[in-house]
């Protein structure tokens, strides 16, 4: 196991331990509190709607990958951290967190974090990360199919995939997903006639289309939301 501040080597004592001494383990607290973006006021009775985009690092082929990569952007967390944040937050207003006991949240997830082998691996980085947040996957909600030219007016509904310069190591990687995960009962379905398929032009890193919340805000109607996105910066999300 590699220490997540110096990165030396070391034999852990506990299965949660992610520093190597005492000194790294003060700096990663101390790092933890300046990644951390300040918290909102909560809603009476908390969020019940969370959209989350994680930062995570994924391991590249190539230098050319390299630069393609999330690391190479923002700053990245990885699994366990990522909890370390996250949970607080995500945990119920009566425990000192902003969601609702019974709330939903929805988490990006890119291709090459889902695939086995030298990248972050879905079930042991998204799963782990909704589990260790207190809560349980449910549903595949939507999947962003990034295409280079949307037609209007007259041409609506019209799109042209272009070229993919996305990464993969098998196949180019142009669709992000965003999988629903829940806690307690949930929050209900408003709307079942909501396409999942979200056609949309492709962002800056990080960056999601404004289409996707429409469809949460039509899935479920207008409920308590809380976004936590990737910032480009010290600070690892933005919250609002």
């Amino acid at each position: 196991m590699k220490c997540v501040m110096c990165r030396t080597s070391f034999k852990a004592e506990r299965d949660d331990a992610l520093t190597c001494s005492g000194r790294c383990r003060v700096a990663y607290h101390r790092w933890l509190r300046e990644i951390t973006p300040p918290w909102p006021k909560p809603p009476p009775g908390g969020f019940q709607l969370a959209a989350i985009d994680l930062p995570l690092s994924w391991d590249a082929y190539s230098p050319k990958g390299e630069g393609r990569s999330p690391q190479s952007k923002y700053p990245t967390l990885e699994p366990r951290t990522c909890i370390r944040v996250l949970r607080p937050m995500l945990a119920p207003i009566s425990r000192g967190g902003l969601m609702a006991g019974h709330c939903r949240t929805e988490w990006w997830v890119y291709g090459p974090r889902r695939q086995p082998g030298r990248e972050v691996q879905f079930r042991v980085a998204l799963e782990q990360i909704i589990k260790g947040c207190g809560f349980f996957y449910s549903t595949e909600s939507l999947a962003w199919i990034k295409v280079e030219e949307i037609g209007t007016g007259e041409l609506a509904g019209w799109v042209r995939p272009g070229k993919i310069f996305s990464t993969g190591k098998t196949t180019r990687k142009g669709v992000e997903n965003m999988l629903g995960a829940k806690r307690g009962s949930g929050i209900p379905i408003r709307d079942h006639g909501v396409d999942q398929r979200v056609f949309a032009l492709k962002a800056v890193h990080s960056e999601k289309p404004d289409e996707a919340y429409h469809r949460l805000e039509r899935l479920y109607g207008d409920v308590h939301r809380l976004e936590l996105s990737v910032l480009g910066s010290s600070r690892i999300f933005r919250l609002s």
